[in-house]
């Protein structure tokens, strides 16, 4: 997911062009320890709090089914094919 977006190239390229001094081994853990840190905070800038969008999204599906129980609005019925969509 995170490599579909173009932010996340720049944001790689950045860190393993970062100058770093040492034996090749402490180069590559100094980066990669950098790179998981910042990347941490990127995530959730970018995709906020998984857990919490999902549950959500979860709910607003829930109520959705629940209004249409009295039967079928097809605007409810249409908002609902879409969260499902977006629940896969």
């Amino acid at each position: 997911m995170w490599i579909t977006y173009a932010s996340y190239d720049s944001l790689l390229k950045d860190f393993w062009n970062l100058e770093v001094e040492g034996r090749p081994l402490h180069i590559l853990v100094t980066k990669l320890k950098l790179f998981r840190f910042k990347l941490k905070i990127w995530n959730s800038q970018t995709f906020g709090n998984v857990h919490h969008n999902l549950h959500s999204l979860e709910d607003k599906i829930l109520a959705a089914e629940a209004a249409l129980e009295g039967g079928w609005l097809d605007d409810i019925g249409v908002e609902l094919n879409r969260l499902k969509a977006l629940h896969k």
